[in-house]
This record gives C-alpha cells, sequence and structure tokens, in this order.
C-alpha cells in the first residue's frame, strides 16, 4: 500500500474502528474521546501504514501545534553531537511523515533571558530538552507545556524524563562478557563528568553481582567535557599512547568503553598491533547511528534508536504522561567480542 492512498477508513479497518473515531484522533488526539487503547492503536496504526493525510489542512486544524527541541549546551556545536543528532533526524522522519514539525533552540548562558519571548507555549504539543541544563527558563516552560528530558535525571517539579536503565544495561553487559568468557573488564573513560562518574558508580556495584568477574576503571585522558568537536577528538586520539594500551591490555580480557567516541581507543590498539578479540575483547558502550556505520566490528550495548523514538512520540499522545521511561539496553553483536 502506497503512503499517498491511505485513508482514513484503511486505518479503521486495521485497528477495527469507524472511521470517523480515526478522523478524530488524527485531527486532535488530546481532546478525541476514543479510549487511550484505542487512539494509541490509531495512532502507532497511521504511523506503520505511512498515513500523510492533508499535511496543510491537519496543521490548520492543530492550530500549528508541534513539538520543539531545545539543546541545551555552553558551545553550539553540541548541535553536531552524533547521539543527539539521530534522536533529532529519527524524530523528524517519524513527525514528517504525520504532517507535524519539529522547531529547534539552542541554549546557552548566551541565550539565557530569550528561551521564554522565543517559545510560544500556545503553539507546541510538548518540548524535548537534550543536554545537561541548570536554566530555570526551562522549568518556566515545563510548568505550561508537557517537556521530556532526554537521559538526565535532574529534580524537576515539571518535567518528565526518558531514561536508559543503567543497572540493566550494567547488567547486561556483564553476563555478555561471562558468556563470552571475558573474566576481567576494565572500564575506560575518556572524559571526567558528574554523569560519567554516576555510569561508573553502578558498573562498579552491578559488578559485585557476578563473581566470575573481576571490574575496574581508567581514565585515559583528564578532560572534563564531553568530547564532540573535530579538534577535540584528534587531540585525544594523539595523546592516547602506547604504553597506555599495552598497560590496559596487560590487564584486561576485554576493554568496556563508556565514554563516546571510544572508538578512537579502538583505533589505537588497532594501530599498536593489538589483536581483537584474540588478545582482547571490545565492546562499546553505545548504539548510535554514526559509530555503527563507521566502526560496524564493534559490539555494543545500547538502546535501538527506534525504540527510543517511540517511546518519545509515546510519551505526548499518553494521558496520564509517566514521569519517567527507562528503556533497556541490547547487545548488537560484532566482531570484537
Amino acid at each position: 500500500m502506497h503512503r499517498e492512498s491511505v485513508t482514513v477508513k484503511d486505518i479503521a479497518r486495521r485497528v477495527g474502528v469507524h472511521y470517523t473515531t480515526v478522523a478524530t484522533v488524527l485531527r486532535d488526539n488530546n481532546t478525541s474521546r476514543a479510549s487511550e487503547k484505542t487512539r494509541r492503536a490509531i495512532l502507532r496504526t497511521a504511523r506503520t501504514l505511512g498515513y500523510r493525510g492533508n499535511i496543510l489542512a491537519s496543521n490548520m486544524r492543530r492550530g500549528l501545534k508541534r513539538l520543539a527541541v531545545i539543546i541545551c549546551a555552553e558551545d553550539q556545536e553540541m548541535i553536531y553531537y552524533p547521539y543527539y543528532q539521530e534522536i533529532i533526524a529519527g524524530l523528524q522522519d517519524v513527525l514528517s511523515r504525520e504532517g507535524r514539525t519539529l522547531s529547534f533552540h539552542f541554549y546557552s548562558h548566551v541565550t539565557k533571558g530569550h528561551i521564554l519571548k522565543n517559545i510560544d507555549s500556545s503553539l507546541y504539543a510538548g518540548l524535548i530538552v537534550l543536554g545537561n541544563e541548570k536554566y530555570n527558563e526551562i522549568e518556566s516552560l515545563a510548568a505550561h507545556i508537557p517537556t521530556l528530558q532526554i537521559n538526565y535525571r535532574i529534580p524537576s517539579k515539571h518535567r518528565h524524563y526518558l531514561l536508559r536503565d543503567e543497572e540493566a544495561a550494567a547488567r547486561t553487559t556483564f553476563s555478555y562478557c561471562a558468556e563470552k568468557g571475558r573474566r576481567r573488564v576494565t572500564g575506560v573513560f575518556l572524559y571526567a563528568t558528574d554523569v560519567q562518574k554516576h555510569r561508573q558508580d553502578i558498573y562498579e556495584r552491578i559488578a559485585k553481582e557476578f563473581l566470575a568477574i573481576t571490574f575496574s576503571c581508567t581514565s585515559i585522558a583528564a578532560v572534563d567535557r564531553q568530547l564532540y568537536t573535530y579538534d577535540m577528538a584528534r587531540s585525544l586520539y594523539n595523546s592516547i599512547t602506547d604504553d597506555m594500551i599495552r598497560r590496559i591490555v596487560r590487564s584486561s580480557d576485554v576493554i568496556l568503553g563508556l565514554s563516546t567516541y571510544c572508538e578512537l581507543l579502538y583505533r589505537r590498539m588497532c594501530a599498536v598491533g593489538i589483536r581483537i578479540p584474540e588478545d582482547i575483547g571490545f565492546l562499546m558502550d553505545g548504539a548510535m547511528y554514526a559509530e555503527r556505520v563507521y566502526f560496524p566490528e564493534v559490539s555494543r550495548v545500547g538502546v535501538r534508536t527506534k525504540e527510543m523514538i517511540d517511546a518519545i512520540i509515546s510519551f505526548f499522545e499518553t494521558t496520564p504522561r509517566p514521569k519517567t521511561i527507562e528503556l533497556a539496553s541490547h547487545i548488537f553483536e560484532g566482531a570484537t567480542m
């Protein structure tokens, strides 16, 4: 069935409801009298079939309501961070098929005081916040617009959170290493932030549940912020010495990269002559599209992007909305384990 030919009657037949119910839900999901189960089934089926409808009319009926993404960071280059790019691209793809749009706002100390002027809450169905921010203006917006914070748990009265289940991810990681016969696991960080320290604490605690696993952590850089520019990544790559790599390899059966861009370490290990997986296994925490494309052989533990996008869309279609959504991680098998 071609997307252009999909009608509300097609969706109604698939869901098993009258077509007027489908039309009402697609016209204004928030005020539809259909049950929550029916609304979610209709919206899910519409996405699956690729229903587009009359985009112009749909937008006019919605009053141009759309989702807004606010990227909070001190440096605008954070916009190009692969993790954010994949989330934004996935959201844009889904929303464009539904005739909805995604607008973007960058927020830092430089733009402080302007975000409330730039975002008219009457035009938005919800806000998606990316980045570890501490600005009260975001909280003010969240009091009036449903707001979903991605991957950070910041105490908030109004915001909701989409998080990865870090404890489940750690258990998945250690179970996988044990299945592969890898007992000495070294977690490697490329930078030291509060989020990374929190992750280290979780992995160290969960490792105690696996009596056959010996787990330790090490940092190979004194960078106190995330890497998101070419110059930062190149500088870090050049700082990784052969002796540093050999020292880690001697004490490990598997290296677990716990920072984005740990592929830099994988590349340096190969350059030094370390045979992977014969000499040592290599596992990455993270499953972003850009990393999978350039390093398809690297085994990974992470959340599937489609599951993340579906959870975000579902959040804004669900009433009442859950305060916290936690997503499970999966193993992406590569040749490095």
